[in-house]
């Protein structure tokens, strides 16, 4: 992602070129404007290189597995083991209609929500952090461990959102502080059905909703708004995306500065033309 990313080479609406960032791993200028380039979905430049830190690929993997726990005990335990000093990769939660559409065998017979955490690191050291996890998260109920292979192959499959295919649902993208998200979703609740799949410890939501007249925007951004963050529109009709805003709409002072942003790369607007909002 956009944290990995140290430098880019660009061609701006202006047909400059132009650097930014660097190509080695330090402090170096102009890495904001690099990040900024990279989530403007091409309305302020096209990028024609880039460079990414990478890091050497961990010797083996293991999951951490939490049985049935509600969404908020499931964001309290993802929390709990981020601030540990185990180098927890990643930690998610998928409520159970989610984990019935998973393809790995380790949990088509798991008929519960579940709560999953990567370690990633070298073999000798795995044994023991994992030990260490499975006492700190005790509290939290049953719990059981999944191997290399079988991990590797989970996470792929979340990473290409797999429980969330074969469904013609609307798919929202939700990301809000690590401890409120749970929270959120019950208000959503209150005014339509969801299915939730919660990544970054909590921090990012991914929504199935039923069919609504504008993709249950109204309720989500006005709901969100209480708890602060940003709604995306991943999935809808053509229909729905052309009557609703798919980012989450700027208030004031950040549409200045978004509108003073796009004049400066790209004056006559045309790279992606109202590709996020109508004024870009």
């Amino acid at each position: 992602g956009r944290d990995h990313l140290l430098g880019i080479s660009a061609v701006s609406g202006r047909a400059q070129t132009f650097n930014s960032g660097g190509r080695v791993l330090k402090d170096v200028a102009g890495i904001g404007l690099t990040r900024a380039v990279a989530g403007s979905w091409g309305t302020l430049a096209v990028i024609t290189r880039v460079t990414f830190k990478v890091k050497p690929k961990p010797e083996e993997t293991a999951t951490v597995v939490l049985i049935g726990l509600s969404n908020e005990l499931a964001v309290e335990a993802m929390g709990a083991a981020l601030a540990m000093p185990f180098d927890v990769t990643a930690g998610v939660h998928l409520e159970t209609s989610l984990v019935k559409r998973l393809q790995q065998e380790d949990f088509q017979s798991v008929a519960n929500p579940i709560t999953a955490l990567r370690l990633e690191t070298f073999s000798k050291f795995l044994p023991r952090r994992i030990e260490f996890l499975k006492k700190a998260l005790k509290t939290y109920g049953e719990l059981y461990i999944v191997g290399n292979d079988a991990s590797i192959a989970f996470w792929n499959e979340l990473q290409q959102l797999s429980p969330m295919l074969g469904s013609d649902r609307q798919v929202w993208r939700i990301s809000t502080l690590l401890n409120k998200g749970a929270h959120f979703i019950n208000d959503i609740r209150r005014h339509m059905e969801v299915e939730v799949y919660f990544d970054w410890f909590g921090g990012l939501m991914w929504l199935l909703i039923s069919e609504a007249v504008d993709a249950g925007a109204a309720d989500i951004r006005r709901t969100l708004a209480t708890y602060g963050g940003h709604a995306t529109l991943i999935r809808a009709t053509d229909k729905i995306r052309s009557q609703v805003s798919v980012f989450q709409p700027l208030d004031s002072s950040t549409e200045h500065i978004t509108r003073n942003l796009k004049h400066a790369f790209d004056p006559d607007a045309v790279l992606n033309r109202a590709r996020m909002y109508t004024y870009l």
